[in-house]
This record gives C-alpha cells, sequence and structure tokens, in this order.
C-alpha cells in the first residue's frame, strides 16, 4: 500500500487537501457460489485485486456559512484471472462459470463518491446544516466479469438535514433527518434465480428473455430523529446572574 497527499490554506477560512493512494492484494479473499445457489458457498483466494484512486477535499466558510465537499475516484479491479459459479450470470456457460478477467471490476464498489455539506450559524449556538450523498452505479456481486445482461445498480444521490441548539455550556438537542427527499435507492446487488421461473426461462416460454434476477439491498428511506446531549468535561457556565463580590 501506497499514500500520498498534500494539503494546504488559500485563507485563513479556506483550507484543501488532495491525495493519491493504490493498495494491491495478493492471495485476495473472494466468495465463490457453489451449486444453484447464490447465498451457498465458500470462500477462495483467487489471486491479486488493487485498489487505487484519488480524493480531494475542500472546507472553509463565508461568514456564517460553512461550506465543504469531498471527492474520491476509486478503481477497484481484478489483476489476475478468476473463474466464478453464479448460474444467474447470463454469460456463464452450461455448467454456470464465469471468469473475471484482468481489469474487471470489483462488484458494489463505486467508482465515484461525492459528498457536500452546507451549515448556516444562525447564532452562535444554532446551526441548521444539510449533506449530500452521492455515490455511482456499481456492479452486482455475481457479475465480476461485468457481463450479465441485468447491467449496475443505479447509482444515487440523497440529502440529510440536521439543526443543533447549545442551550447549556453542556447540554444541547439535535434533530436529524435522513433521506429528506424519501427517495428509493439501492446500496448494493446480487445475481439470483428466480425461484419460479429458473434461469434463463421465462413463465411464457420466450428462451430469449433472461429472467435471472439482481436483487438489490434497499437504501435507508426517509426518517428522523430527535435528541439531547450531555456533554461532561465542559466547564460550567456561571450564568448572566452572577454576581462579582470584589
Amino acid at each position: 500500500t501506497w499514500e500520498g497527499g498534500v494539503r494546504g490554506a488559500w485563507s485563513k477560512d479556506w483550507k484543501w487537501n488532495a491525495g493519491v493512494f493504490t493498495s494491491t492484494l495478493t492471495d485476495d479473499i473472494q466468495f465463490i457460489s457453489s451449486g444453484n445457489s447464490f447465498n451457498l458457498g465458500y470462500f477462495q483466494n483467487v489471486g491479486e485485486t488493487r485498489r487505487q484512486g484519488v480524493e480531494l477535499g475542500l472546507e472553509g466558510k463565508v461568514e456564517k456559512l460553512h461550506l465543504s465537499a469531498n471527492y474520491q475516484y476509486l478503481e477497484a479491479t481484478f489483476r489476475s484471472p478468476v473463474t466464478f459459479h453464479n448460474e444467474a450470470n447470463s454469460s456463464a456457460d452450461a455448467n454456470g462459470n464465469y471468469t473475471a478477467q484482468s481489469g474487471d471490476y470489483l462488484p458494489n464498489i463505486p467508482r465515484h463518491s461525492l459528498k457536500l455539506r452546507a451549515a448556516y450559524d444562525f447564532t452562535e449556538n444554532f446551526t441548521v446544516g444539510v449533506n449530500m450523498i452521492s455515490n455511482s452505479s456499481v456492479y452486482a456481486r455475481g457479475d465480476e466479469n461485468n457481463a450479465d445482461v441485468n447491467g449496475k445498480v443505479a447509482g444515487y444521490t440523497i440529502f440529510n438535514l440536521d439543526a443543533n441548539w447549545r442551550f447549556h455550556s453542556n447540554w444541547s438537542s439535535f434533530v436529524r433527518v435522513n433521506n429528506i427527499l424519501d427517495k428509493d435507492y439501492s446500496t448494493l446487488g446480487i445475481l439470483g434465480t428466480n425461484a419460479f421461473t429458473g434461469p434463463g426461462r421465462t413463465l411464457n416460454a420466450d428462451p430469449d428473455q433472461w429472467t435471472s434476477e439482481q436483487f438489490q439491498s434497499p437504501g435507508s428511506p426517509l426518517a428522523g430523529w430527535i435528541g439531547i446531549r450531555y456533554e461532561f468535561g465542559v466547564p460550567k457556565s456561571t450564568g448572566a446572574s452572577s454576581v462579582d463580590l470584589d
């Protein structure tokens, strides 16, 4: 593993950072499906995989407005041929086997990730913020050769809202709302067989239509929290009514 980076400041209010990294795994371990089940199988050493990319960051403020942005480009690939088994993969042979070649992308790892945040201090003790999380599309597990007809699991962008009010030196309250637009999205996928039709067969017996499915893990829906927080070790305020007796 190698990493390198730089960071600096354009002014007292704006900072930036940039980094590059690469990590090569020898005898990486991957899950290999067995039989006609995509959930049963075993783990096996499969040769080399590599994850490398770039990270960029920027943060600063304009008066009471705080802004930040973080971006990552990640290339996660097989570096040696690996034979997998999944009868649900449309490109598999008659025995359900297929081969991921060097350069094929690892499943369920987004190539692009972006996080943005904006927060505004309405008062010294009351702040409201919103952040955006965006990930690009991913290949499903079972599509290690990146050739299944179902294609990728779609990328997504969600927005979260938060607010914090410190009403005492030790006490604060917060509100957090995730996925404020209640977006329907999935975070990962896995190829599997339709239990009613079987791999490569349809209810109307059309041989040209592949009916094995790309099962997807749904992302979290709209959800909210309200809470109160106490911080230990913070000096207690003497209060506005304190009197200097000297």
